[in-house]
């Protein structure tokens, strides 16, 4: 059955000697694999740029089943990025979006969670502000869109992060959460917009963001974009 739908590539990688298989984010029907045939000959060089990681697509799917490979009957580029080709620091952060979302992206269709990452690949691509912080503020509002965002319940008596809780609480549960790190943390959350972040303090708040992904969302792998979005950011 012929389905029309937009979708944001996570991956492809060689099947066989000659076939691709992309898994794409579509918006339609969620999380789907794809085998496409004869892709690896020179000939068809152009339609492999097609699926490189986060490019946004127009697709023309035909679906065979629950838990069986599609085939994408017609593809084109629905976003054309101009400025991240260009630029280190948006492609290390390109890279770096792309690997948490292989990683963690739900398979179930969300429109509304694919119109986000939409959205801000195309925020990514087009703004000319500050990039230091954009995969912070990405990867704090992509949690809340999962629903499992930390608790920015910070006080005074509740000071201490806790990663597996999701919330502030009165004893601390680790070693590297005491109550001004935690403070900084809660600072984050609430995105204060008189607080300007250090390199240093940035580093600690993706860490401790990553592991909060591992604790809660299930098969999320450990990461490697991120050390060189540390060294291309510095």
């Amino acid at each position: 059955m012929l389905h029309k739908t937009k979708g944001i590539v996570l991956k492809s990688f060689a099947y066989g000697d000659s076939s691709l298989i992309v898994k794409i984010f579509t918006r339609e029907r969620g999380l789907q694999s794809f085998i496409l045939p004869g892709m690896k000959s020179r000939k068809k060089n152009k339609q492999n740029a097609l699926y490189q990681g986060l490019n946004i697509l127009e697709l023309i799917i035909y679906q065979k089943g629950e838990n069986q490979l599609n085939y994408i009957r017609e593809a084109k580029l629905h976003t054309l990025y101009h400025m991240i080709p260009q630029d280190i620091k948006k492609t290390s952060i390109l890279f770096f979006l792309n690997e948490l979302l292989y990683y963690s992206i739900p398979e179930e269709k969300n429109t509304v969670l694919f119109d986000f990452i939409e959205s801000k690949l195309r925020m990514l691509d087009e703004t000319n502000a500050n990039l230091n912080e954009f995969h912070l503020v990405f990867l704090k509002d992509y949690l809340r869109y999962l629903g499992i965002a930390p608790n920015a319940n910070h006080s005074a008596r509740q000071a201490f992060f806790n990663m597996q809780s999701g919330q502030f609480e009165m004893v601390q549960s680790h070693e590297l959460l005491d109550q001004q790190n935690s403070l900084l943390i809660a600072q984050w959350l609430n995105q204060e917009k008189l607080r300007r972040f250090s390199l240093t303090e940035r580093q600690f708040v993706l860490d401790i963001l990553l592991q909060f992904c591992h604790i809660h969302i299930p098969g999320f792998r450990e990461m490697k974009s991120h050390k060189i979005l540390h060294t291309v950011l510095s």
